[in-house]
């Protein structure tokens, strides 16, 4: 039947037909090849989209089903009120902080980050005394976030980024120093969307030094696949590190680590993967 043959033994073999492939060369995201072709792709639909006689009517009722003011849940640091807010056709919410009287004013605005939008802030998290903000910046939708840091006193960002983070936010330390952080080693150039999640690593970096010499506090190059969570004890004295199979929470079941802050001393408070 053109699939099944024998060897020379007699017994009866399964030789799978040759599949075609012929898109196979697509994986090669930055190719000059699979470039043409998206943008070449892009170019048609937008092509036959633009000559749709409804467009027009279309575009115009989403822009008024759109144009209305909303605002996200504020949250508290330093006693001060902090909340998002679009006024309704804004790209992205701007981050505001409440004044007394019911005024506000601007505190970071994304929309200003990039003239296109490829730029977007992905999170926010306030130092306990409200000094500085660290906002997490994706770009053109990637995982990969850079962490800035805003000193919101002077206006200006400091010069240190956290690079190659993805999925969690960094963790303000007791005294607002330092930000404990999770990241994964640099991709080569050209594989930042083909590189796997591996070698996860938790770091501490310490403000106005350079990223270069940041601490790492935690990694386990056995299980290559695990990836840390932090946060802090109330009392700022105990990192609490949630460990994930790949993404902490897919699978709903993680370890728990404790760290001592002062000693960085390490103790396990649960593992096995049965805390959720």
């Amino acid at each position: 039947d053109g699939i099944r043959d024998r060897d020379v033994t007699g017994v009866q073999t399964c030789a799978l037909p040759i599949l075609a492939d012929p898109y196979r060369w697509m994986e090669d995201l930055d190719s000059p090849k699979t470039r043409a072709f998206v943008e070449a792709q892009g170019a048609y639909t937008e092509s036959y989209i633009k000559a749709l006689p409804q467009r027009a009517s279309l575009h115009q009722r989403l822009t008024q089903l759109y144009r209305y003011v909303r605002y996200d849940t504020p949250f508290m640091a330093a006693g001060q009120t902090y909340y998002t807010m679009n006024t309704g056709l804004q790209n992205q919410n701007v981050l505001y902080r409440a004044t007394p009287g019911g005024g506000r004013e601007v505190v970071l605005d994304p929309n200003t980050l990039s003239t296109d939008g490829h730029l977007a802030v992905v999170g926010y998290v306030l130092s306990h005394d409200g000094r500085y903000l660290a906002y997490g910046v994706s770009d053109a939708g990637s995982d990969w976030t850079q962490w800035r840091i805003r000193d919101l006193k002077a206006e200006r960002d400091l010069p240190e980024v956290l690079a190659h983070t993805k999925y969690y936010a960094p963790v303000w330390s007791a005294d607002d120093r330092a930000l404990y952080y999770s990241a994964f080693p640099a991709p080569a150039p050209g594989q930042e969307l083909a590189a796997e999640d591996l070698d996860n690593a938790l770091y501490q970096h310490v403000l106005g030094t350079s990223v270069s010499d940041d601490a790492r506090l935690y990694s386990d190059p056995v299980h290559r696949d695990l990836q840390f969570l932090p946060s802090l004890s109330g009392d700022g004295q105990t990192l609490i590190v949630a460990v994930g199979e790949g993404e902490v929470g897919d699978k709903g079941l993680e370890d728990v680590l404790l760290m001592e802050v002062r000693s960085r001393t390490w103790a396990p408070m649960s593992t096995g993967f049965k805390a959720a």
